[in-house]
């Protein structure tokens, strides 16, 4: 009898697994295009010199060595110099350590004398980045000064000057930019970064910002809580503005000396925009409000809401002082009638911070999406042809199951045992 249980039992766990894993595998399958676009063909017959290409990879699941390898496959078809590996992170520690790999399925990419990581890997991240690596040009970033701004070139803990090296190194230019000095912004300036300000911009510098948007430029806004009277006009003419108060996240409360002010992001409700392999840290967040030609990028949980009140003693949601209650977006772009990223935290890659979880690859996600595309239109984006979408009633029975019937099975079938043998 209990050898019979204990096969019953044994059959359905190892049926959940495979059912569950044919689910997964199906369900997270990328493939992309059967060509390459016409674009990325172009770029890959005028790129000089060998291309050395390692993908930090796990054995398993497989899925993810077979869609990074079809997809260097296609590149190779046109690039035939392009040398390509898997690692295995576990076989390397040491190489792992030294580039500071983080997710599975990494790249390494050499090529130019340049050594450079992607973890976002689809045929348009790549391709940008082979072609960032292979051009003498480099994309111009006006950050605007005068109002007390974040500044790249500051080292202290305010400043951003470890983004202006890591922008360098995708061929990225930061540039400080007064506004009051220049009558219109230059058109060499491929985009514009407001972080910050803590003076009020006055109705020349905002006139200034409108014809270089209206003109087709990008820009990328970083705000704060309470902060948006400084640009009130700007904020009218992007319709956009940000709830009263500061972000609380009780998920804080999971990490030793996090502040509840702290935003845990893992949630990218449009990926093909910004996203990171982990999760990124916002250290005091504007919950943002806005129209419909504007799409969420970063979200925060449901265990959030906008506290309007001072942050002591104990603090709760309170819907009568009009606070909002989570999940709060925190971040939104737009690509036409030209191309902005708004995020409600300037503070999130400033050198204080930006080495807290993956909030430098997300600041650099920002950048190259704004930036030009080299003749491809921004839109352009490479989407999976499907994903993991299961409904919380699927979810809780697979959990259900795994966690609480099969094991309390096993535990009927200790119990049996004991009882028989304590009767023999």
């Amino acid at each position: 009898m209990k050898y019979y249980l204990f096969f019953v039992l044994s059959s359905i766990t190892a049926a959940l697994t495979l059912w569950i894993s044919l689910i997964h595998e199906q369900s997270l399958t990328l493939t992309e295009p059967k060509t390459l676009s016409a674009n990325t063909i172009a770029k890959l017959n005028n790129m000089p010199g060998k291309i050395t290409i390692q993908s930090f990879s796990m054995p398993q699941p497989i899925i993810v060595r077979e869609y990074v390898e079809n997809l260097i496959k296609q590149f190779q078809q046109h690039k035939k110099d392009i040398e390509f590996r898997f690692i295995n992170p576990d076989l390397a520690p040491d190489l792992v350590r030294k580039h500071n790999i983080h997710s599975n399925g990494e790249l390494l990419i050499r090529a130019q004398h340049k050594t450079r990581k992607l973890s976002l890997i689809r045929e348009n991240t790549l391709i940008d980045l082979l072609y960032n690596m292979h051009s003498k040009k480099k994309d111009l970033i006006g950050f605007i000064s005068g109002h007390g701004e974040h500044s790249p070139y500051d080292k202290g803990v305010d400043g951003y000057s470890t983004l202006y090296v890591a922008l360098k190194k995708i061929n990225v230019l930061a540039i400080s930019l007064n506004l009051d000095a220049v009558k219109d912004i230059p058109k060499n300036t491929h985009a514009i970064v407001i972080s910050s300000p803590k003076q009020p911009y006055s109705d020349k510098e905002i006139a200034t910002i409108k014809r270089y948007l209206q003109a087709g430029g990008r820009l990328l806004w970083l705000t704060e809580p309470n902060n948006n009277a400084y640009l009130s006009k700007l904020s009218e003419f992007l319709k956009i503005s940000t709830h009263p108060g500061i972000i609380i996240d009780l998920t804080s409360q999971q990490y030793r000396n996090a502040s509840p002010t702290f935003s845990f992001i893992s949630q990218y409700p449009n990926p093909d925009i910004v996203s990171t392999k982990t999760m990124s840290i916002f250290p005091k967040s504007a919950a943002l409000s806005y129209q419909l030609e504007w799409l969420p990028i970063l979200k925060t949980n449901d265990k959030t809401w906008t506290e309007t009140q001072d942050i002591t003693g104990d603090i709760e949601f309170n819907p009568e002082q009009n606070e909002q209650q989570g999940p709060l977006t925190i971040g939104i772009a737009q690509s036409t009638p030209f191309q902005a990223i708004v995020v409600g935290d300037g503070d999130f890659i400033a050198n204080r911070y930006i080495g807290n979880s993956d909030n430098l690859s997300l600041g650099l996600n920002l950048f190259q999406w704004l930036l030009p595309k080299q003749d491809a239109p921004a839109e352009q984006l490479i989407k999976p042809e499907h994903q993991l979408n299961l409904s919380e009633t699927r979810i809780a029975g697979i959990a259900i199951t795994l966690f609480i019937i099969v094991p309390f099975g096993f535990l009927l079938i200790g119990l049996l045992i004991w009882v028989r043998r304590r009767h023999h």
